[in-house]
C-alpha cells in the first residue's frame, strides 16, 4: 500500500489525539494500521510522515502498537519500536502494567518492546550483563588473537549468537580506557554488535560516543540511520575526530556535517585520524567553502617528528595525499 506523504501530513492535523489511555475507534484503528503499514514503505518520505502520525496520535498509537506488533512484518515492526521510544513517558507507563505476555511470535516482539523501552542498568541503558551470554561471549574472545581481525571469520557470527543478550557483554571492548588491553577485540565486538544493533539503539549508542567511546561511531555508520548524525557533528564539534569517526561522517555526507567540518579544519594546524574521510566528504558535498582550509592544510608543512627508518604517524599525509587534497 502506497501513501502519499501530502495525504498522511494531513491526516496528522485532524487524527492528533491528547487522550492516550482511551481504546482507538474503529476509523482510528483503520487509521493506524496504515500508519503502521507505511512504516515498511520504500519511500523514506512516507516512513517519516507516518511515524509523525503515530506520534501526534500518543497514547492511542501507544495502545495500538504494543497490542498489534507482533502481527506487522519486521520492517515495519522496527519502525513501530522507534516510534514507541520517542513515545517515552506514554510507552512507560503503558508496559508497565503489562502482567502476562501472550505466547508465539507476538509475544516474543512484545517481549523485545518491553526489554527496549524498560532495560535499565548495564552499559548504555542495555539492560544487565546476561550470563549465558557473557560465557558465550568471553569463551569466544578467549580463541580470538589481540593483533589481527578478519571480515570473514564465523566467530563473528558465534559472538553475535546470543542475540540483544550480548549487548552488554560486548560493548566494554569499546571502553576507550582499556583499549590497548583489549586490542582488536575491539573491531572483533564491533563487527558483532553491527549485526545486532539497530535503529532503536542511536540514542543509546550515540550517548556512548558523547561520553568518548568513540569506536561507536562505526556503530551508529552501520545502523544507517541518519538519526545518528548530530551525535557524529558533536563529536566534531568537540574536536573529536577518529578514523571511525570521519569515516562515518563520510558514509552519511549529510549536510548538517557540512558547517562544522568547514569550522573544525578551521582551527586545525595538524593532521589527525580520520582527517581523509572527512576531506573525501567534503568533496563529495562540493564543499567549496573549505577550499582555503583544505590549501592551507595541504601547504603547511608539519613537524617531522619521526625517527628514519619508522613509519609515520598514522593520518599523516604522505606528498600525493597532499596534491590530492589540493586538487580536490
Amino acid at each position: 500500500m502506497r501513501i502519499h506523504t501530502c495525504t498522511l501530513i494531513l491526516l496528522l492535523g485532524l487524527l492528533a489525539a491528547p487522550a492516550w489511555a482511551t481504546e482507538p475507534t474503529k476509523k482510528e484503528k483503520r487509521f493506524l494500521k496504515t500508519l503502521a503499514t507505511a512504516l515498511a514503505d520504500d519511500s523514506k518520505d512516507v516512513r517519516a510522515a507516518s511515524a509523525q502520525g503515530l506520534l501526534a496520535m500518543k497514547g492511542k498509537a501507544v495502545h495500538y502498537l504494543v497490542r498489534e506488533i507482533g502481527r506487522l512484518k519486521p520492517a515495519a515492526r522496527e519502525g513501530a519500536v522507534d516510534v514507541l521510544i520517542a513515545l517515552g513517558k506514554y510507552t512507560r507507563a503503558e508496559l508497565a502494567d503489562l502482567k502476562k505476555l501472550p505466547g508465539g511470535e507476538t509475544g516474543k516482539a512484545l517481549q523485545a518492546v518491553k526489554d527496549a523501552l524498560v532495560g535499565i542498568g548495564g552499559i548504555g541503558g542495555f539492560g544487565d550483563v546476561d550470563a549465558k551470554a557473557d560465557l558465550i561471549v568471553d569463551e569466544v574472545m578467549s580463541t580470538l588473537p589481540k593483533d589481527s581481525w578478519s571480515s570473514n571469520d564465523p566467530a563473528i557470527d558465534r559472538l553475535a549468537a546470543p542475540g540483544r543478550a550480548a549487548i552488554p557483554s560486548l560493548l566494554p571492548y569499546l571502553d576507550p580506557q582499556d583499549a590497548s588491553e583489549h586490542g582488536s577485540h575491539t573491531t572483533w565486538a564491533q563487527s558483532a554488535l553491527l549485526k545486532l544493533c539497530g535503529p532503536r539503539d542511536i540514542p543509546r549508542v550515540g550517548s556512548l560516543l558523547d561520553e568518548g567511546w568513540e569506536s561507536c561511531a562505526k556503530l551508529l555508520a552501520g545502523i544507517g540511520d541518519a538519526r545518528a548524525v548530530p551525535y557524529l557533528v558533536n563529536a566534531l564539534e568537540r574536536g573529536q575526530l577518529t578514523n571511525d569517526i570521519g569515516e562515518a561522517l563520510k558514509a552519511f555526507a549529510d549536510e548538517r556535517t557540512r558547517k562544522p567540518a568547514v569550522a573544525y579544519l578551521k582551527q586545525l594546524e595538524g593532521f589527525p585520524n580520520g582527517m581523509m574521510p572527512l576531506l573525501e566528504m567534503l568533496v563529495t558535498m562540493r564543499a567549496r567553502e573549505a577550499t582555503p582550509e583544505i590549501q592551507r592544510l595541504a601547504l603547511q608543512e608539519p613537524e617531522r617528528d619521526v625517527p628514519e627508518g619508522f613509519d609515520a604517524p598514522p593520518g599523516f599525509p604522505s606528498d600525493d595525499n597532499r596534491t590530492t587534497m589540493i586538487c580536490g
